[in-house]
């Protein structure tokens, strides 16, 4: 039996986007057209404060997108998060809000009890301002449960 093996080499030239224009947002499909913030802690059922506890948002409204950084809890427990939307094919309801649903989305290894990981997410109402403007903070409390 013989093989043969061949390469093929391709290369490409590629223009930096940054040369096409002072303003990148120009190149951002997903560039937020308003902003939120929601802040909180995250207690133990006992309602001890939980450091290095990892929290995101979620929203299911239909026709609008969402999206949060994730944040981890600090030594006091508390965190914050910007909440953007990324599209409204729909008019912006007024006021400006979404019900969201802040959660865990990792603990730390020590609060593992027999295999069981606890869970949490606490509902919010959050509001939005236009990009660029300074958001309102919903302040929430999410409490592990197990």
């Amino acid at each position: 039996m013989h093989f043969s093996l061949r390469c093929l080499v391709v290369t490409a030239a590629i223009w930096p986007i940054a040369t096409c224009s002072n303003n990148l947002a120009t190149f951002d499909d997903y560039a937020p057209t308003h902003v939120s913030r929601v802040t909180g802690r995250v207690v133990s059922p006992s309602g001890a404060t939980l450091d290095s506890v990892e929290v995101g948002v979620n929203s299911n409204r239909p026709g609008y997108g969402y999206a949060s950084n994730r944040a981890r809890t600090n030594s006091k427990g508390e965190f914050s998060l910007e909440v953007r939307r990324l599209y409204a094919p729909f008019s912006v309801p007024q006021p400006d809000t979404v019900n969201a649903q802040v959660q865990v989305l990792s603990i730390r290894p020590r609060d593992v009890v027999n295999g069981q990981a606890p869970v949490a997410s606490v509902g919010a109402l959050l509001y939005f301002v236009a990009a660029g403007q300074t958001p309102t903070s919903t302040t929430v409390q999410v409490t592990l449960t197990r």
